[in-house]
């Protein structure tokens, strides 16, 4: 608002240029114009506006309302030139106190104003169909507040300088949750996350990304319990499926990638390498019957020379190609 220049000028009887045209400028009601095209209508008191009074200027914006020793301070009406309007509380040219801002946009906030920004409790409403109502800071979402975004997802939580930030809860219109720590506008920290087809996440969060300990649950009954890295499993961890088969070991990029021990529902067993999923190096095989294999496998098949054993002890020297017995000796 292109106010304080103006009343510097107007308000000085000697400025060159000015000059009250109508009325009593001094103590009583007048009009006073400079000649930038600005005017001043109303309440003057020992040559300064207070009381009521109309600042008009050459762009088209516009102020209705009260002034004190010269300033706007009060409750007022200023009419942008953009078409923005503002109604409420000014203190010393600045909006300041509660108010209601109308965008030349067509977005409205109703709230809380210091020193021309945003601050204090409002609600923002926008014409592209995103609302918030909490609190603000230097005209920036800080503070608690609760944000409802056109797709119809919501947060409510904590806000700093404009992103979320803190503890909050994010809920996605298709019914998906996450309750925890922001920072940045991401997941960071700890944080529990529910999915619209029933899996679940809960554990630690690094830039929106799942990273550290965690576990994720599959709502078949499947179950993972360990590290990620980039939203993917990787490290070690225990993935259980709900049949009571497991696999506890290393992954990488989310698949069976290095030393583990899998565990089959039917009671077999295999302690082992594994690459990209698959068994793949020296491991040791049990049956259920307590039968065992001692050899080398490659991608998910046996291959190269292995030793089976049996319960009674029976040991016999095996040769495979890709799974397929090639030669086998008693030893």
């Amino acid at each position: 608002m292109r106010l304080i220049a103006f009343f510097l000028i107007i308000f000085s009887t000697s400025t060159a240029n000015a000059e009250c045209i109508s009325g009593d400028c001094e103590n009583g009601y007048g009009k006073f114009v400079n000649e930038q095209g600005e005017s001043y209508e109303g309440d003057w008191s020992n040559g300064l506006s207070e009381g009521r009074g109309t600042y008009k200027n050459a762009k088209g914006s516009k102020y209705v309302g009260q002034w004190k020793e010269g300033a706007i301070t009060g409750f007022g009406t200023y009419y942008y030139s953009n078409g923005g309007v503002y109604k409420g509380q000014f203190y010393k040219y600045k909006m300041h106190g509660a108010g209601t801002y109308k965008y030349a946009s067509g977005d409205v906030y109703v709230g809380s104003f210091r020193y021309n920004s945003r601050s204090g409790k409002g609600v923002y409403t926008s014409v592209d169909g995103w609302k918030y109502d909490g609190q603000w800071a230097y005209g920036k979402k800080d503070g608690h507040g609760k944000l409802f975004s056109k797709n119809g997802d919501t947060y409510e939580g904590n806000f700093v300088k404009g992103k979320k930030e803190g503890v909050g809860v994010l809920r996605w219109d298709n019914g998906s949750t996450y309750s925890g720590n922001f920072k940045n506008d991401a997941f960071h920290g700890k944080g529990y996350r529910t999915y619209a087809n029933g899996n679940s996440y809960k554990g630690q969060y690094l830039n929106g990304e799942k990273n550290g300990l965690g576990i994720y649950k599959y709502a078949n009954g499947n179950k993972y319990d360990g590290q990620f890295k980039n939203n993917e499993k990787s490290g070690k961890g225990t993935f259980s499926w709900a049949d009571g088969g497991a696999y506890s070991g290393e992954f990488l990029g989310n698949t069976f990638h290095g030393t583990a021990t899998r565990v089959y529902a039917n009671g077999e067993k295999y302690i082992g390498s594994f690459k990209n999923g698959k068994k793949h190096g020296s491991g040791i095989y049990y049956r259920s019957n307590g039968d065992k294999f001692i050899g080398t496998w490659k991608n998910n098949l046996k291959d190269g020379i292995g030793v089976f054993t049996t319960t009674k002890g029976t040991k016999v020297q095996c040769i495979f190609k890709s799974d397929v017995l090639v030669s086998y000796t008693k030893v």
